[in-house]
């Protein structure tokens, strides 16, 4: 019937878009996690962490981890002896992602 075939494109459309947000997740998981290690590690050989995302490379990354939404770096913010990455859930919001006390 029709509507067996409709329903069951619709399930397959839902379960794509399911698949696309959890992957999306994990590669703002990585990138963040890729661009702290790499804070941590510029803090540790400098002394403090850099004012601008663009310090990190070439020494310590060949390229910024890209946010998945957006195609550019990781929003970045230094406050003293923190810092915060932010990234977009969507090209209109903005989540905040982690900072230097979020354990990294």
């Amino acid at each position: 019937s029709t509507q067996g075939v409709s329903s069951a494109a619709s399930d397959v459309y839902k379960r794509q878009g399911e698949f696309v947000r959890a992957l999306r997740k994990e590669k703002h998981r990585n990138g963040l996690f890729r661009t702290a290690v790499a804070l941590k590690l510029y803090r540790s050989l400098h002394g403090a962490y850099p004012e601008h995302l663009d310090a990190l490379v070439p020494g310590i990354l060949p390229v910024l981890p890209a946010d998945p939404v957006t195609g550019r770096p990781y929003e970045y913010r230094k406050d003293g002896d923190d810092f915060k990455l932010s990234y977009r859930v969507s090209p209109a919001g903005l989540e905040s992602g982690i900072g230097s006390r979020a354990g990294y």
